[in-house]
C-alpha cells in the first residue's frame, strides 16, 4: 500500500488490516560522528515462520509476508542507538515499525504483533507505518499524524538509524532514514518524540510486520544491527546496468559507507568473491567512513555477474551492501504496444524485436497472472502460446510474433478481465498485458466484488451494489467505469456518501483500463490521481497521490458531506497544472499534478477501491459520469419542507444542456409542470420547486425530486424531508406476536379523528378503527402478526398524530431479542445474567424524562478507558419509530476502586446515534464519568441514569457526576421511543450480572412505595391485564399503552404544558 498521511487512525486501521506491513520506529538523536559500534553488538532478526534467505552474513531476503523482531535490546546498545539497512519492494503493502516492551508477556509475544497494534502486553506504543515517500504515526491509541522525510524504500537499500531517548533535554527519540530525521507533519520535531526509555522497563525491541501484495518478484532485504551501511551511492547504481554495453556505464561510480570498524582495512567483494583492486579505489574518509569508487573496468567480465548481484564493503563488524541489477545480454524490445484491449476472446498477438535469431517457443518461458504482483503460473508452449519464426529486418535485427491462444484466454479471463505476462529470455525479460472490455457500458463490478448471489442494481439515475469485504489476494472489492472520459473537459461524478462502516474508499484516475482489476493504494505509480475518502462518519479526504501539495499544505482536505443530495466530485486536468482542480461539493480540495498531455490518447478512466473489513456494505454512484448534478445547497438541514406552510425551494444544477431541456418528476412518478410546479434558469442553473407543488402533497415523511437531461439522457436526484407544523407528539402501542390484540392509543385532548392513514398515506377503511372519548383503537385485522413496527397517522382537523404499533413476542414486560443470557422481571426489577439484548415493553419519552436504576452485581472485567478486555457494561438503545433513528448510550464499569483517580474514573460513557440504515447521525462520543462525590463512588453497585430533553438538548445525568449534554438529535422524536437494553457475556472466571429498574420522569424514589397502595398503576407486564384507574390526566399530546389494556405507559408533553409523571415503585 502506499502513502497514507491521513489524520485518521481508522482510515489506516481498515486499510492496513487488509494489507498489513508494520514496523516500529523511533528516532531522534544525532549519529555520533566517527564512532563505530562493534560486531559483538550485532543482533539478529527472528521471523514468526522461520522464513528468510540469508544472502550473505548480515543480509537476509524475505519474499513472503512475515512478522519479525530483532532480539537485541536497543537500550543495551551504545547511546541507545542502532543502525541497519533495509529495502522494501514497490509491490509490497504498507510497512510498520512497532516498539516492543520486551519480547514476551503473559498476554502476547513479539510474533503476535501486527500492523494495527495489539495495545496490550508488550505492544502499547504507537506504531510508525510507512511506504515509499510517506508515513504516519498510528495505532495503539495514537492521535494519528503524518510523518515527513520518508524516502523511497525501493530505490536501494536505505539506512535506518533509531535512537531511544530519555526524554530529558535534547535527548529525544528519533529515527533517521538515509540520514534524514523523520519529522512530525506540522512542525520540525521528531516524529517519534513520544517514546522514552521509561516506556520500556523490559527493554526496547524493534518489531516489523511485513505484508507483500503478491508472491512474484517482490523482495524485502533486512540488514543486521550496527553493521556498516551505505549512506549514499551514485543514482546509476539504482538502475539496470547494461554490462554488455560499456559505453552506457559511467566511470567512477561511487558508494559512501559509514560505521566501519576500521575504514583503512575495509575490503570489497562481489557476490562473496574479492574484487581485484585494479577495478576500484577505496578511500578512508575517517576511521569509520570510506568512499568506494568503481572503475569502468569493474563491469567488463560478464562471468562475474549472475541473476542477483551483491556488492559489499566489509570490515570486522560486518558488511554494507549494494544490490546491483545487471544484465549481460541485449534485451528484446517491443515493436508495438505491449498493452492491448480486446472486446472478444480470441488469439491475441504481441510483436517484439531482438538482435538474436535463436528464440523459439521452447527457449523462452512465460508466466502469467492477473497482474505483476499476483501469483504467476507458467504457460505451456504450443498450447497456451506460440512464437513465430524470426523475421529478418533490414537493420539486421529480427521480429517475432508472440500469440496468446484463445483457449488460454477463455480459461483465464472469467472472474477477472485483465491478464499480465512475463516473458523471460535468459537474464532479460519483457512484460505484456491485456484487458478484456465487457459489452456492458458504464460501471463494472466483478462477481468477487459483490456479496454472493447479488449483482449491480442499475437504473437510469443510479447504480448501486452490495459489496463484499476487502481481500488483497482476491483483489476485491472495487467498482469502475469502463468508458473513456475526455480529459480536456471536467470529469463530474456523483456518489451517495462513503458508508460509515467502511474505513475508506479510494477514488482512482488512470489513463487506461489496464489496472482495473487491481488498482489500489498500492498502485499509485500506475495512476494519475488517487484520493482517499474516509468513512466512519468522516468528511475528509487524503490527497494520496497525484496532487501538488505545498510544504505548508496538509495532505488532508475536508468537504461538506451531504446525504439529501449526492456528493459531487469535479476533477479537471488543465493544459497546465495551475488550471487543474479537484472539488468536492464545490469546495476546492486539491490541485492535480497531472496535465492533459500526461494522458495517453487524451482519455481517463475512474474507479473506486473499498477498504472494508466486514463486507455487506452498499455503495451508490450516478449511473453516468458527467451527468447533471446538484451543487447546492450543501446543508442537509435545508432540504426540509413544512407541508403545512410550504415555500419555494431552490437547488443549483451543473452539467445541464444549454437549452435547459429537462424533465422533473417526483417519487410517485408525477411529472412536474414547468412554470406551474417549477422554474429553471439555464443561465444560473437554478431549479426552483414551487410552494404550490409542496402544498398539494398528502403528508409524507420524505420525497425525491428527479431531474432528467433530455439531451444527454442522464439525470440526478435529490431528497426532501417533509414535516408538518401540525404534527403532534408520537404514541406507541405494544402487541404480542402470536396473540395479536387491537392497538390502543390514548390521544389526550383529541375530540375527533377524521381519518387514519397507513405508512403509505393510504386512508384506512372506517371499519378498521374506532375513536371514542380520546381513545383510538386500530383493529388487529390491519396488523401483521410478525415482529416489527407499523406506522399510522391519525388526522384530527389540521393536526397529525403519529401512532406506532410495536409487535414482538412479549412476555412478562419485555422480550429477549438476542443473546444466550437470561432476563427475568419481578415487579418491575429486571435481572439480567450473561449476554442479552432485551426490549422493554414500555414507551419512553425523553420529554417527560427517562430514569433507570442500574445495579452492577458482577462484571467480567473493567473498561480501563478503552484498553480493558471483557468489560462489564449496560447499553440503552432508544429506537424512535418516527425517524428510524437509534440513540445508544453505554455505561461501562471502568476502573476498580483501588485504581480510580481523576484520570481513571469509576465509570465511562459512550454514546452515538445512527439512522435507519446504520449511518452515523451523531458520531461515537466518549467520556470518563467521575462519581467520586456520589453516594456510591464505585463502579460496582447501584447507579442512577436519567435522560431528559429540553431546549433542543438531551441531558444525561449519572449519579452526581457532571451531566452530559447532547445536541443535534435532528428528526429523532423525543416524545416516544422503545428501549432495548444490552448486556455483554461473562467469562469462565466472572459472570456478567446486573439488575435495572425503569421509572417515568426524572427522579428515582428513595424508598419503595407501599405495595398495597401504590402511587401509580403497574404498567402491565402482561398483555390483557386489567387496567388501573389511577392514571393522571394530561391535556394534549398522545401516550402509548399496552395493547389490550388502557394502562398508560407514559405521557408526552404538549407545547407550553408540563406533565408530572407518576413513578413506578421498584423492588428493593
Amino acid at each position: 500500500m502506499a502513502n497514507l498521511l491521513a489524520k485518521s487512525k481508522k482510515y489506516l486501521l481498515c486499510f492496513l488490516a487488509a494489507v498489513a506491513l508494520v514496523f516500529c520506529v523511533t528516532g531522534s538523536a544525532m549519529l555520533i560522528s566517527g564512532k563505530a559500534v562493534s560486531a559483538a553488538e550485532t543482533g539478529h532478526w527472528m521471523s514468526h515462520n522461520s522464513s528468510g534467505n540469508t544472502i550473505q552474513d548480515g543480509l537476509t531476503q524475505y519474499t513472503a509476508s512475515v512478522i519479525l523482531a530483532n532480539d537485541q535490546n536497543i537500550l543495551e546498545m551504545e547511546d541507545n542507538t542502532v543502525f541497519f539497512q533495509m529495502y522494501v519492494d514497490t509491490g509490497s503493502a504498507w510497512s510498520a515499525f512497532s516498539f516492543l516492551n520486551g519480547l514476551e508477556s503473559d498476554s502476547n509475544s513479539w510474533s503476535d504483533v501486527i500492523w494495527p497494534g495489539v495495545n496490550a502486553g508488550i505492544d502499547t506504543q504507537p506504531h510508525l507505518i510507512f511506504q515509499n515517500g510517506s508515513g504516519q504515526v498510528y495505532g495503539n491509541g495514537a492521535s494519528v499524524y503524518g510523518v515527513r522525510n520518508v524516502p523511497s524504500f525501493s530505490d536501494r537499500l536505505i539506512s535506518v538509524e533509531l535512537h531511544i531517548g530519555t526524554g530529558q533535554g535534547d535527548d529525544v527519540s528519533y529515527m533517521k532514514l538515509n540520514g534524514n530525521m523523520l519529522l512530525h507533519e506540522s512542525n520540525d520535531v521528531s516524529a517519534i518524540n513520544y517514546l522514552t526509555e521509561a516506556n520500556f522497563p523490559n527493554g526496547c525491541y524493534l518489531g516489523i510486520h511485513i505484508n507483500l501484495e503478491g508472491t512474484s518478484s517482490q523482495i524485502i532485504y533486512l540488514g543486521e544491527y550496527n553493521t556498516p551501511y551505505v549512506t549514499s551511492q551514485s543514482d546509476e547504481l539504482n538502475d539496470l546496468i547494461l554490462q554488455y554495453d560499456p559505453d552506457s556505464i559511467s566511470d567512477n561510480l561511487t558508494v559512501s559507507v559509514a560505521n566501519l570498524a576500521d575504514a583503512s582495512s575495509a575490503t570489497v567483494e562481489l557476490n562473496g568473491v574479492a574484487v581485484d583492486s585494479q577495478h576500484y579505489t577505496l578511500t578512508a574518509d575517517s576511521d569509520t567512513t570510506a568512499t568506494l569508487t568503481i572503475k569502468k573496468s569493474f563491469w567488463t567480465n560478464a562471468a562475474s555477474f549472475g541473476a542477483d548481484n551483491y556488492l559489499t564493503v566489509s570490515s570486522t563488524n560486518g558488511s554494507a551492501f549494494v544490490v546491483l541489477d545487471v544484465t549481460t545480454g541485449v534485451a528484446p524490445t517491443w515493436v508495438e504496444d505491449n498493452y492491448t484491449v480486446i472486446d472478444e476472446i480470441a488469439d491475441t498477438s504481441f510483436t517484439f524485436n531482438s538482435v538474436y535469431d535463436t528464440y523459439t517457443a521452447e527457449s523462452i518461458t512465460i508466466q502469467s497472472g492477473i497482474y505483476s504482483g499476483a501469483s504467476l503460473s507458467a504457460l505451456t508452449a504450443g498450447e497456451d502460446y506460440t512464437l513465430s519464426a524470426p523475421d529478418a529486418q533490414s537493420d539486421g535485427t529480427y521480429n517475432y510474433t508472440l500469440t496468446i491462444t484463445e483457449a488460454y484466454l477463455e480459461e483465464s479471463l472469467g472472474t477477472y478481465y485483465g491478464r499480465y505476462f512475463n516473458i523471460s529470455f535468459g537474464t532479460n525479460s519483457l512484460t505484456a498485458s491485456l484487458y478484456y472490455q465487457q459489452a456492458t457500458e458504464g460501471w463494472v463490478a466483478r462477481s468477487v466484488d459483490l456479496e454472493e448471489g447479488t449483482t449491480l442494481s442499475v437504473d437510469d439515475y443510479y447504480t448501486s451494489g452490495t459489496f463484499t469485504k476487502m481481500n488483497t489476494t482476491a483483489l476485491r472489492s472495487r467498482l469502475y467505469y469502463n468508458q473513456a472520459l475526455d480529459v480536456t473537459e471536467p470529469i463530474v461524478m456523483e456518489f451517495k456518501e462513503i458508508p460509515t462502516t467502511m474505513t475508506w474508499a479510494l477514488l482512482n484516475v488512470s489513463d487506461s483500463l489496464e489496472t482495473m482489476d487491481y488498482f489500489s493504494d498500492n498502485t499509485r505509480e500506475y495512476s494519475q490521481l488517487q484520493a482517499i475518502f474516509f468513512g466512519e462518519g468522516r468528511s475528509d479526504i487524503q490527497k494520496y497521490s497525484g496532487f501538488t501539495i505545498a510544504s505548508t499544505e496538509s495532505t488532508n482536505a475536508s468537504y461538506t458531506k451531504t446525504t439529501m443530495k449526492s456528493i459531487v466530485v469535479e476533477i479537471y486536468f488543465g493544459e497546465t497544472a495551475g488550471e487543474s482542480y479537484f472539488r468536492i461539493n464545490g469546495q476546492n480540495c486539491g490541485s492535480p499534478s497531472a496535465v492533459q498531455s500526461d494522458f495517453e490518447d487524451g482519455v481517463a478512466y475512474i474507479g473506486w477501491f473499498f477498504n472494508d473489513t466486514v463486507g455487506g456494505f452498499n455503495f451508490t454512484v450516478n449511473s453516468h459520469v458527467n451527468a447533471p448534478a446538484v451543487m447546492s445547497p450543501t446543508d442537509d438541514s435545508v432540504y426540509a419542507m413544512d407541508l403545512a406552510a410550504a415555500e419555494d425551494f431552490t437547488v443549483q444544477l451543473i452539467n445541464v444542456n444549454a437549452s435547459g431541456d429537462i424533465t422533473v418528476t417526483d417519487a410517485a412518478g408525477n411529472t412536474l409542470v414547468k412554470d406551474t410546479d417549477y422554474t429553471y434558469d439555464a443561465a444560473t442553473g437554478n431549479l426552483t420547486i414551487k410552494a404550490s407543488y409542496f402544498g398539494r402533497i398528502d403528508f409524507a415523511k420524505s420525497g425525491v425530486i428527479s431531474i432528467w437531461d433530455n439531451e444527454s439522457e442522464s439525470g440526478t436526484q435529490f431528497s426532501m424531508t417533509y414535516s408538518s407544523s401540525n404534527m403532534q407528539d408520537s404514541s406507541v402501542a405494544f402487541v404480542t406476536v402470536g396473540s395479536l390484540t387491537d392497538a390502543v392509543f390514548e390521544l389526550d385532548g383529541v375530540t375527533e379523528v377524521s381519518m387514519v392513514l397507513d405508512a403509505e398515506s393510504n386512508e384506512l377503511d372506517a371499519s378498521d378503527y374506532t375513536f371514542a372519548n380520546g381513545t383510538l383503537t386500530i383493529s388487529k385485522d390491519v396488523l401483521t402478526d410478525a415482529a416489527g413496527v407499523t406506522e399510522f397517522m391519525a388526522v384530527s382537523g389540521a393536526e397529525l398524530y403519529p401512532c406506532y404499533v410495536y409487535a414482538a413476542a412479549f412476555e412478562n414486560g419485555g422480550v429477549l431479542t438476542s443473546g444466550s443470557g437470561s432476563v427475568s422481571n419481578s415487579e418491575g426489577t429486571f435481572s439480567v445474567t450473561g449476554d442479552a439484548a432485551y426490549t422493554v415493553m414500555q414507551k419512553m419519552s425523553f420529554d417527560a424524562g427517562v430514569a433507570f436504576l442500574v445495579d452492577f452485581t458482577s462484571i467480567p472485567g473493567y473498561y480501563n478507558n478503552g484498553n480493558g478486555q471483557n468489560a462489564g457494561y449496560i447499553s440503552f438503545n432508544f429506537y424512535d419509530p418516527y425517524s428510524g433513528y437509534t440513540f445508544t448510550y453505554t455505561l461501562y464499569a471502568n476502573y476498580s476502586d483501588d485504581e480510580v483517580s481523576a484520570n481513571y474514573t469509576a465509570l465511562y460513557e459512550v454514546y452515538s446515534m445512527t439512522d435507519s440504515e446504520g449511518n452515523a447521525v451523531i458520531l461515537e462520543t466518549t467520556r470518563g464519568v467521575n462519581i467520586s462525590n456520589s453516594e456510591n463512588p464505585s463502579a460496582l453497585g447501584e447507579h442512577q441514569i436519567v435522560f431528559s430533553f429540553a431546549n433542543d438538548a438531551l441531558t444525561i445525568q449519572v449519579d452526581d457526576a457532571r451531566a452530559t449534554t447532547v445536541t443535534g438529535l435532528g428528526v429523532f422524536n423525543t416524545s416516544a421511543s422503545v428501549c432495548t437494553v444490552e448486556v455483554p457475556a461473562g467469562t469462565s472466571d466472572a459472570q456478567m450480572a446486573l439488575t435495572f429498574n425503569y421509572y417515568e420522569g426524572t427522579e428515582i424514589p428513595e424508598e419503595p412505595e407501599d405495595p398495597d397502595n401504590p402511587g401509580s398503576e403497574d404498567p402491565g407486564d402482561e398483555p390483557g391485564e386489567e387496567p388501573g384507574d389511577e392514571t393522571e390526566d394530561t391535556a394534549g399530546g398522545c401516550s402509548g399503552v399496552v395493547a389490550g389494556t388502557s394502562v398508560i405507559l407514559g405521557a408526552a408533553l404538549i407545547a407550553g404544558a408540563v406533565v408530572v409523571l407518576k413513578k413506578r415503585a421498584r423492588k428493593e
